[in-house]
């Protein structure tokens, strides 16, 4: 403070923007890039004035450099500067029916109109028709209907030049045209009708359709209560709910419809359009949708193609499970955005009342980025991503083939065990890794039999391993590692070792687990595609949540990929998690289990 109590000059502004869903201090100092003795940037026709240049320097230190403002759109600077979203609608011959209604309803929930001319490279800001000026952004200050004396009601819209000069519109209803006789003094005192060379000008809302190409809205989101509304009439926001998520290579980042295998991988967002619009005799509700990719601008990267498809939620459908590759391929979708490479897509949908499920995604698959999913609407709406519950020993969904166990069989099992076991009647991991990696390396699956696995291990010592039919061409045996786990796993009296009873189960459950292997793996290459990885975890009865999914791909997968030793042992790992979890389930119910530091030690 100086001594008349006021705040000294130091140099330091500060700045406030949005940034994907949060808004961010930036703090500046007063030195500015100059060249020649002129501001290199921003700048404004008075020397003293220094606000914009410092408003870039601010924004070029939140994106990383002024290098990265280079480019971009309009759209880009409105949501930055003001946490909104915004809605690009193409006028002419291309505009919806009821876009009055739409700029009227979006006008009075607060949200910024702006509009502009096409033009070419070499005819910006030229003159266009009747006093318009090309590629250059006009402000929408007002959308009204006016009444006549005669009692017809016109829709009107009035706009602003930012020049603020004499440059406005001069077709009909332009300042003290004879289109103005026909309203009445009262009518001119409640629209606060003036003529002023100011810039701004009332135009007929056909003849803005007609001249002008496109429309941009950008809607304020909730938070902005101290905004006032024309007329000074009752506050009304949009409602609106946002969603963080990531399109990750292999996992979430299945690409668009066209990539029927993936697409069912993109994250889901189920949405209820609860009641139909105000003062709209259509029963439709509307949503506007947003989907927004994070940190193009800073990492110097261009933006992906994105876009959104929405599907009506099926009936009976439980809230706690994501929808199927299956139910993709056959349910026709509700509505969907254009795929565009930008920071954002956005799209306006009508849609009766009822439960969707939205599919962002990138057009490619396995481009990863973070998005930002905004929904806008006039109603209150309920919304959340749909997962999968974490389970496991659930029924599974698919039959599990029978595995017959006749006493004979067994007898020879035992007999085979016991020769490699030797008088401690129990083998180590290191023997069990050379057991199974002889035995899934050596058959055909078609000639796998009960007689051919006790015939392998009775004259192991004599056997020339050369192939790997059984699992596949890419199958190199099982790793030390997973043999390890296996044997903690059915290790059920912890000597480190298997006894015939366990190894018993373990053959059992192995044998299972190819089954189902090979069912997915239809090339016989020994790998399994993380697209259908979930689907074989079902049909063991196993259920995991989009991050545990997200965790396995990055720990379990290569280039998309899952070999038989990595799956035999993720298998085992959930298993095993599993089981200690139910052991030490709370008394309480639900799905919490207590461990003391013990346990965790002793399971590490």
């Amino acid at each position: 403070l100086n001594a008349n109590g006021g705040f000294a000059y130091v140099g330091m502004f500060w700045f406030r923007f949005w940034r994907f869903g949060y808004w961010v201090d930036v703090v500046v100092d007063d030195r500015l890039p100059t060249e020649g003795g002129h501001l290199s940037f921003v700048h404004s026709s008075d020397r003293n004035e220094f606000w914009s240049a410092l408003l870039e320097k601010a924004y070029a230190k939140l994106v990383g450099s002024y290098d990265a403002l280079r480019g971009g759109t309009t759209s880009e600077g409105m949501e930055d500067f003001t946490g909104g979203m915004c809605e690009m609608i193409d006028l002419g011959v291309s505009a919806p029916e009821n876009l009055f209604n739409i700029m009227n309803r979006a006008h009075s929930r607060c949200s910024l109109l702006a509009c502009s001319i096409d033009a070419n490279p070499s005819e910006i800001e030229a003159d266009g028709p009747l006093g318009l000026i090309k590629g250059h952004a006009y402000s929408i200050t007002d959308v009204r209907t006016f009444r006549e004396r005669g009692g017809k009601h016109i829709q009107m819209v009035r706009l602003r030049n930012p020049w603020g000069n004499d440059r406005e519109w001069s077709g009909p209803w332009s300042d003290k045209s004879e289109e103005w006789s026909r309203i009445s003094p009262e009518e001119r005192m409640r629209i606060g009708l003036t003529f002023e060379n100011d810039g701004e000008f009332w135009m007929a809302f056909e003849d803005f359709k007609r001249y002008f190409s496109r429309l941009e809205m950008c809607h304020l989101s909730p938070e902005f209560e101290n905004v006032e509304t024309k007329g000074g009439g009752k506050k009304r926001k949009w409602e609106m709910t946002r969603h963080e998520g990531e399109w990750l290579r292999n996992s979430t980042a299945g690409g668009c419809l066209n990539n029927r295998d993936t697409f069912h991988m993109n994250p889901q967002i189920r949405v209820s359009v609860v009641d139909a619009d105000e003062d709209d005799d259509d029963p439709t509700g509307t949503i506007v949708v947003g989907l927004l990719q994070k940190g193009m601008r800073e990492k110097r990267q261009d933006p992906f193609s994105i876009g959104y498809c929405i599907y009506p939620f099926p009936k009976g459908a439980p809230v706690n499970a994501l929808l199927t590759k299956e139910f993709f391929r056959r349910t026709q979708m509700a509505a969907r955005s254009i795929y565009a490479n930008t920071r954002e897509v956005c799209g306006r949908h009508k849609l009766m009342p009822g439960d969707y499920v939205i599919v962002p995604s990138t057009f490619q698959p396995n481009e990863e980025a973070k998005f930002l999913l905004r929904i806008f609407s006039e109603r209150p709406y309920t919304a959340s991503e749909l997962d999968d519950q974490i389970t496991c020993g659930v029924d599974p969904i698919a039959p599990l083939p029978s595995m017959p166990k006749d006493e004979e069989m067994i007898a020879k099992l035992r007999s085979a065990f016991d020769a490699i076991a030797g008088e401690s009647g129990d083998i180590e991991a290191e023997d069990l890794r050379n057991i199974l990696n002889r035995v899934f390396e050596n058959k055909g699956i078609h000639n796998f039999t009960e007689e051919a696995f006790v015939f392998t291990h009775i004259l192991l010592s004599h056997l020339l391993i050369n192939s790997s039919i059984l699992v596949g061409e890419s199958f190199e045996g099982f790793s030390l590692e997973t043999a390890r786990s296996m044997v903690a796993l059915m290790d059920v009296d912890t000597s480190g070792t298997l006894g015939f009873e366990e190894f018993q189960t373990l053959w059992y459950e192995l044998r299972l687990w190819l089954t189902i292997f090979k069912e997915a793996d239809s090339a016989n290459a020994g790998r399994l595609r993380t697209y259908d990885l979930r689907t074989v975890l079902s049909d063991t009865g196993i259920s995991i949540s989009n991050d545990i999914f997200k965790a396995i791909v990055c720990r379990y997968a290569h280039n998309g990929v899952i070999v038989f030793d990595d799956f035999i042992l993720l298998l085992v790992r959930l298993i095993t998690v599993f089981s200690k979890f139910k052991e030490n389930l709370d008394n309480r119910g639900g799905n919490r289990a207590t461990f003391n530091v013990d346990v965790v030690c002793f399971n590490a």
